[in-house]
């Protein structure tokens, strides 16, 4: 007899809501900083300190906070300075 290893109706393995993403700059203790998820079912996060935005259901998504601007664009931001 075969049992069924499917979910059950209406519940999912991981939710948005469970992932743990976290900003690729900001620390927070010896841990990088769990970014804020919003939005569903296509959940986007957000990092409080730096506004670095994650999307990863949308693997073409290019960030635009200063950060990234500047590790993309090759240049060097003086220090302090946020576009």
């Amino acid at each position: 007899m075969r049992q069924n290893t499917q979910p059950k109706s209406g519940t999912t393995q991981t939710s948005a809501r469970e992932r743990v993403i976290r900003c690729r700059y900001c620390t927070e203790g010896s841990n990088f900083k769990v970014m804020t998820g919003q939005g569903e079912p296509d959940t986007w996060y957000m990092c409080s300190s730096c506004g670095h935005l994650a999307l990863p259901n949308n693997p073409t998504f290019r960030c635009t906070c200063a950060k990234c601007v500047e590790l993309h664009s090759g240049r060097k931001l003086p220090r302090g300075v946020k576009e």
